[in-house]
């Protein structure tokens, strides 16, 4: 007789819950379908794209490896302005914070600190939902086929406040800020004279900090504000799975070929985002990303085989079997897209693997 069986777990943990519901169904002894649908959220998580973006911000203040950075330079031009011959370094610190304007409570050194550290960050709710089925079925004792398919999103929502609020706040600052030592950022020379550390093409560095703030905070801020609430597109949202295995037992009885199984799998997935397009200014360049025109790649499905002969060596005493399997057949050493510029050219590849043959013999001791 069939047998419907409900079934729903929750599983509350430090940061969200986790929760899973569905239904198993044993249609006959050889037949079971089982359907799950599962909604896991995390709460306040410090390992996002939030704190991703917070780390980015925070460098434009304080950063190990940047020429550009405001800290390293108004230290600088604080310390050695020939004005400020005879300061103690009470003085100097306290002029240092003055022209940063950093809040009250935070020193530059303790940022610089906390910026090496990594433990800069910001948060955000995730949420993982979805639905998966599995269906087995054994028509004989010698025959396996089972299926599966699922339909996932990936959520994030509730991005903290405190990234815009510096932003705004520090903005003020990083936009208005001069360099008093000239363009060539040293006392004593002719150019000497406020530039603007904002706009300033500094020494080793591709870009100003502006246009590193637009290349690497602001646009992908902009996305991450318009995805809220939102299923990621590059998320692939389907997949799918169908497996079957064959004992040629079942369909004869001679010596050789009785002790021979085969099977294989066809594996699919659907399209996933890699990009988005961008939305031109009126020069022409993109500064802003569009989350409502992803740039996808396309769906891809794979497919594996195997072959295994099992036998008896030295005397029958051991129980050996011999297995060949191929991974992702017809698959050739190819470069897969993975990252588009916002006009839909591609701007990054991977090397895809060619198709695996492996040989594998096993002795059951």
């Amino acid at each position: 007789m069939p047998k419907l069986n409900l079934f729903q777990q929750s599983l509350p943990n430090t940061t969200g819950n986790d929760t899973e519901y569905g239904l198993w169904w044993n249609i006959t002894n050889r037949l079971v379908v089982r359907l799950n649908h599962y909604d896991t959220n995390v709460l306040a998580n410090r390992n996002g794209d939030a704190s991703t973006i917070a780390q980015r911000v925070a460098r434009f203040d304080v950063n190990n490896d940047k020429v550009y950075r405001l800290f390293t330079n108004v230290t600088d031009w604080v310390t050695n302005n020939p004005a400020h011959v005879g300061w103690t370094q009470a003085q100097i610190s306290a002029e240092i914070a003055k022209e940063m304007n950093l809040p009250d409570a935070i020193d530059p050194n303790v940022l610089l600190a906390e910026y090496s550290a990594g433990t800069i960050a910001s948060t955000q709710d995730e949420e993982g939902k979805g639905w998966e089925l599995e269906i087995n079925y054994n028509p004989t004792n010698y025959l396996t086929v089972s299926a599966s398919a699922t339909k996932g999103q990936d959520i994030n929502t509730n991005y903290s406040q405190d990234i815009a609020q510096w932003i705004a706040q520090r903005m003020q600052v990083w936009t208005t800020i001069q360099d008093p030592r000239g363009a060539d950022h040293v006392w004593g020379t002719a150019d000497d004279g406020p530039v603007s550390w904002w706009n300033t093409a500094w020494a080793g560095q591709s870009q100003t900090p502006a246009q590193n703030y637009q290349q690497f905070v602001s646009t992908p801020y902009s996305l991450i504000q318009q995805l809220d609430g939102k299923s990621s597109p590059e998320v692939r949202e389907y997949n799918a799975r169908v497996s079957a295995s064959l004992n040629l037992a079942g369909l004869t009885s001679n010596r050789i070929a009785r002790n021979i199984s085969v099977g294989g799998a066809l594996r699919w997935e659907s399209a996933g985002a890699i990009g988005y397009y961008g939305i031109p200014d009126a020069n022409g360049i993109y500064q802003t990303l569009d989350a409502t025109r992803p740039i996808y790649d396309s769906a891809h499905y794979y497919v594996d085989l195997w072959f295994r002969y099992q036998t008896r060596l030295f005397g029958g005493r051991v129980p050996t079997s011999f297995q060949f399997n191929v991974k992702n057949l017809g698959e050739k050493t190819r470069l897969q897209a993975i990252g588009a510029n916002p006009d839909g050219s591609i701007d990054s590849y991977r090397i895809m693997d060619p198709a695996q043959y492996i040989f594998t013999v096993t002795f059951d001791l």
